[in-house]
């Protein structure tokens, strides 16, 4: 049974406040966490992980403390964490994650990611902030990570080494375009490059299906006591197999809705048509009923890849006169199925065949397949065929 990972973004996220809720989530892990660091080599490294008791409910902060670094350039970084004496799986993502920064600091400075230099970042911190996330994503190993609200956009304007910017700063901009946001009034910089680039490469910003709560954990940042919400919050749940049960698999849909009363059938149907042909469209149906003052009224509803969901949205517009739709990622189960052919006779068809939860199996005919079968008892009969398991 895989664990699920949700994040909560309360007053903002750094490297430091994700891994402190980390370590707060499992407290287990605590003394092999602390042996991990020493295996970094990195000079006068100390990390150390408290309590926190002076913000809105009780978490962890983390304390890093260690020597001068003397790197700056993203290639001599990348080269440091390939020499470390840790797991592959660890290394790999570190790198991943530091790659996603360098690559957001290339786009804004319009530069070779190789030539990327880290003004700002330039010490240990954030090497050991993508080394201990390492530590905890491989050894948690969440099968699914998502965001629990949209994230924090921060306020006000800090310094940097090539003057003052608003936050959030250009880096974290590039790196969480297409997220959620939401104002806050404390100032500040709420989300800080590193924190970015660990949502960038784990987090999704849509629902996912949540099993079983088992553990939570707060991680808080340097800004208390002025802000009591500084921490980020993470809680963990345990897939439910009991409830999904063999036969039935489940993934996520995009389903885009609108209601049409002012084009004609005929052209509707045309759009439906092409609707059903792109390759992100799972489905299209429609429905009449009466809509504003007594109209009759079309109902589209497409289901899309998830990924998909703004090309979706855009053809809707572009195929139908409506003005407006509604959009929503929902969960679904469905029933696993294979496929299978009927012999009748010199003729073959082709059936789909469906698990149930309690082991049943059952079996369709291809509706395409009986379009040349003339007469309903004898389709019936077909249908009634292929029902019939040996």
């Amino acid at each position: 049974m895989g664990l699920q990972l949700r994040l909560d973004v309360v007053g903002g996220i750094s490297g430091d406040m994700f891994i402190a809720a980390m370590a707060d989530c499992f407290p287990q892990y605590r003394r092999d966490f602390y042996n991990f660091t020493k295996k970094l080599a990195i000079p006068g490294l100390r990390v150390s992980v408290r309590a926190e008791r002076g913000g809105v409910v009780r978490g962890s902060f983390l304390d890093l403390r260690y020597s001068r670094c003397d790197l700056v350039s993203y290639r001599d970084f990348d080269r440091f964490l390939r020499a470390r004496k840790i797991s592959t799986e660890e290394i790999s993502i570190a790198r991943g994650i530091l790659r996603k920064l360098a690559q957001a600091e290339a786009r804004v400075h319009s530069c070779d990611v190789l030539d990327v230099h880290f003004h700002e970042i330039a010490d240990w911190d954030t090497v050991v902030d993508c080394l201990l996330t390492a530590y905890w994503i491989n050894k948690i190993k969440p099968s699914s990570m998502s965001l629990g609200c949209d994230l924090p956009i921060g306020l006000g304007i800090i310094e940097t080494s090539h003057g003052a910017i608003p936050v959030p700063s250009p880096a974290t901009t590039e790196l969480l375009k297409d997220y959620r946001f939401r104002f806050n009034s404390e100032k500040g910089e709420a989300i800080t490059p590193t924190g970015a680039a660990i949502i960038a490469s784990f987090f999704n910003d849509g629902p996912t299906r949540l099993g079983r709560l088992v553990r939570s954990g707060c991680g808080y940042g340097t800004r208390l006591p002025k802000n009591p919400s500084n921490f980020c919050r993470i809680t963990i749940f345990r897939e439910d197999v009991d409830f999904f049960r063999a036969g039935v698999a489940t993934d996520t849909v995009g389903v885009v809705t609108a209601e049409v009363d002012d084009q004609t059938p005929e052209d509707l149907s045309i759009a439906v048509d092409l609707l059903r042909r792109l390759p992100f469209v799972l489905s299209v149906s429609t429905w009449t009923g009466l809509g504003k003052k007594g109209r009759p009224v079309f109902r589209v509803e497409m289901l899309c890849l998830p990924d998909s969901l703004g090309l979706a949205i855009e053809a809707l517009f572009c195929e139908t006169s409506t003005i407006g739709l509604r959009y929503q990622v929902l969960d679904r189960s469905v029933l696993t199925r294979a496929g299978g052919r009927l012999a009748n006779g010199v003729d073959v068809y082709r059936y789909k065949e469906s698990t149930l939860p309690n082991g049943t199996k059952r079996r369709k005919i291809e509706n395409d397949c009986l379009k040349g079968v003339s007469g309903f008892e004898n389709r019936n009969r077909l249908r009634e065929k292929a029902g019939k398991r040996k």
